[in-house]
């Protein structure tokens, strides 16, 4: 489905993907022919983009055709030593257009070839790496004539099947073409270059098929799905910002939007295309990462998980769904972290909470929070286990220690509504032996007249676990520092022991053991009731 996604992508966005021979490519000059005359006038242009026929050459002399550099074009050259170099590239350019005469008949393009065979007198700001272009009639450039177009596709044609001799159905597009043997492009992932589709010569002899031909794939469609996921891949210009992916760890998230319809209509392009609209794909995939909340709109979401493996690209997930659907996921995920401050917290915050040491989390770890993100997928269990055992081990509760447990609960989908505050409805045991330990706690700070003074260092974890075993001494404990608070403030002693008698005559009898969602729920109303006990400030 992924492939069929990115090869949409690309038909349905032409001046970003142009067709196979041509690319987007800024023009340096352009050259006016005068009609009826052997007379041109050179305009330097400003800034212009156009699509033109293209040209891969590394170190070889390879012409592009009608539009390329002033070396090759006019055989202009900047030293003296390097003029019979240009000259070589000037011949090459001349016969590639001479061929191009004999399959085409293009008389502008007879002009243009008598003209360069005529001494021509180059602006002295002209450099043997500026882009030339030429253009006829004051309005037609030459290298936007439907017989260029042609002539590229056919030459193309004969190469392919001169190098390709297996044809079959392709899997992408449907046609009988010709099979590729090997995919030619390739993607810069984690500093690796990689290719999407490729399998080892003998991997699949038993099948009779080898190499790509295991999926089997036709050049055009490998060049729509390669162009488009080397778009989403590549750096944009500001600093090392990307608009179509985000790397977590070795992971790389390629991110995208898509319509019902996927024709290239222009309707289609623009949406996809249009400046806000990415923002709006981009804020809401940030505030994923970032912890903001922002309203945004936009059509359906594609989501290829990548990562690179010995010089192949390895598919880790893929996912897709209505905007709709996405952006309810996205409202759970942040008001499931709400607990009633202002800031939201970020995926890695949320997924670092369970560790000492961040170094030592996993990419895994990661991935459970996106799965329930973006797919819906509950969060795993060993999530709350080693949540609850830093919390008993620390003796704390931090406010993002309370937003992971809070997320935990609402991802499991049970049909509850957790609070942010204090929930006068909850009878669950688990939960008032938490309020009741907060309550202890608060007594023991209050008689001691030290916010730092806390239970929860030394029975926090006894208490979430094996409440009876502790709970007779700290009652123990309590009926000393109320009495001790009484000294000095007998309406403080008085409420803090009405609180004590209404907890405790919820509970039958104090639990002996607690499963993990118990330990869940008593460290749910542990906070709960300490938030309300610390915010209320009340003179007591």
């Amino acid at each position: 489905m992924y492939i069929k996604r990115l090869i949409e992508f690309a038909e349905a966005n032409p001046k970003l993907f142009p067709a196979e021979g041509f690319q987007l490519k800024k023009i340096d000059w352009i050259v006016d022919i005068e009609m009826g005359s052997m007379n041109v006038t050179f305009n330097e242009a400003e800034e212009q983009k156009r699509i033109v026929p293209s040209v891969n050459r590394t170190r070889e002399v390879r012409p592009a055709l009608i539009v390329d550099r002033a070396d090759y074009v006019f055989g202009k050259a900047s030293k003296e030593k390097d003029q019979a170099r240009s000259k070589i590239r000037q011949n090459t350019y001349l016969l590639l257009l001479e061929d191009y005469l004999s399959k085409t008949n293009d008389e502008d393009i007879k002009v243009l070839i008598e003209i360069l065979h005529e001494e021509i007198p180059l602006p002295l700001s002209m450099k043997e790496s500026d882009i030339i272009s030429f253009r006829i009639r004051d309005e037609d450039y030459l290298h936007e004539n439907e017989k260029v177009k042609h002539y590229i596709l056919e030459e193309l044609k004969n190469k392919n099947e001169s190098t390709v001799d297996h044809q079959t159905k392709c899997m992408f597009c449907g046609q009988i073409e010709q099979i590729l043997d090997v995919h030619t492009i390739s993607f810069k992932v984690n500093r690796e270059n990689t290719k999407l589709i490729s399998a080892n010569e003998n991997a699949y002899e038993s099948q009779g098929i080898s190499k790509s031909k295991v999926a089997p794939t036709c050049h055009s469609c490998e060049q729509k799905y390669g162009k488009a996921l080397e778009y989403f891949l590549q750096k944009k210009s500001i600093g090392n910002e990307r608009n179509h992916v985000l790397r977590v760890g070795e992971l790389n998230y390629v991110y995208w939007l898509h319509g019902d319809k996927m024709e290239g209509n222009v309707a289609t392009t623009f949406q996809l295309l249009d400046k806000n609209n990415l923002q709006s794909l981009k804020t809401f995939i940030k505030q994923i990462f970032s912890g903001i909340k922002r309203d945004v709109e936009f059509e359906g979401l594609s989501i290829l998980v990548l990562s690179a493996n010995k010089g192949r690209l390895v598919v880790r997930d893929y996912f897709e769904n209505k905007a709709i659907t996405i952006i309810n996921r996205i409202e759970s995920f942040l008001n499931a972290q709400d607990i009633g401050e202002e800031r939201l917290y970020n995926v890695f915050s949320l997924a670092s909470a369970t560790y000492q040491n961040t170094s030592q989390m996993k990419v895994s770890d990661l991935q459970d929070w996106f799965n329930w993100v973006f797919k819906g997928q509950p969060l795993p269990k060993r999530i709350l286990v080693q949540l609850l055992k830093r919390i008993q081990s620390e003796g704390r509760m931090h406010k993002l220690y309370f937003a992971v447990l809070k997320s935990w609960l609402c991802s499991q989908k049970n049909g509850r509504d957790w609070t942010v505050k204090f929930d006068e409805e909850n009878r669950n045991p688990a939960y008032i032996v938490g309020n009741i330990f907060a309550l202890l706690e608060k007594v023991h700070q209050s008689a001691r007249g030290s916010s730092t003074d806390s239970l929860s260092n030394k029975y926090f974890g006894s208490m979430s676990t094996t409440p009876k075993t502790v709970f007779a001494v700290l009652m123990k404990n309590y009926q000393h520092h109320l009495a001790k608070i009484a000294d000095v403030n007998k309406g403080g002693a008085i409420y803090y022991d009405k609180k004590m008698i209404t907890l405790l005559s919820s509970l039958q009898q104090m639990p002996t053991l607690f499963t993990l969602d118990e330990q869940a729920e008593f460290t749910l109303g542990y906070y709960h009731e300490k938030e309300r006990l610390w915010t209320k400030k009340e003179e007591v």
